[in-house]
């Protein structure tokens, strides 16, 4: 068991490739500014990789500071990641709510949601700076 981030996609309509297409810019802003704990793979020295063509993200973190891969790919149902709060949490974190906010039939959940509507881990900061620097809001209601 690990802290884990959980996300589904139930449509693959045009609406929702336009949206990943969208939402790129600031997936590679956010792996930009995480560039310092972000590779493809932890025992990679790779960027992340970001393919618009075939509609996924894929990341980890650097060596042991890396856990189970963040691999977001359109058309998947179901996918969740283990980041057991290493540093690329926050930047997971990010990518999720920038994916949500861009792509109709995505959502998210995470061991880091409460039912009292608090946040756990990275989760605020990750809010905080998507707001900021994007203007997405998010909450639990979204």
């Amino acid at each position: 068991m690990g802290y884990t981030h959980y996300w589904r996609y139930c449509d693959n309509t045009d609406a929702d490739k336009e949206g990943f297409k969208k939402a790129l810019p600031l997936v590679r802003d956010i792996c930009q500014r995480y560039k310092d704990v972000l590779v493809k793979e932890c025992d990679e020295d790779l960027p992340p990789e970001i393919n618009e063509e075939n509609c996924f993200i894929r990341f980890n973190g650097i060596e042991e500071n890396g856990h189970e891969t963040f691999l977001f790919k359109l058309g998947e149902d179901f996918n969740f990641c283990k980041t057991a709060r290493k540093p690329y949490d926050l930047p997971v974190c990010e990518c999720l709510i920038v994916l949500a906010a861009h792509i109709p039939s995505v959502s998210i959940s995470s061991d880091g949601f409460w039912e009292d509507g608090e946040f756990d881990g990275e989760w605020e900061t990750a809010i905080q700076n998507v707001k900021e620097l994007y203007g997405i809001e998010f909450s639990l209601s979204d």
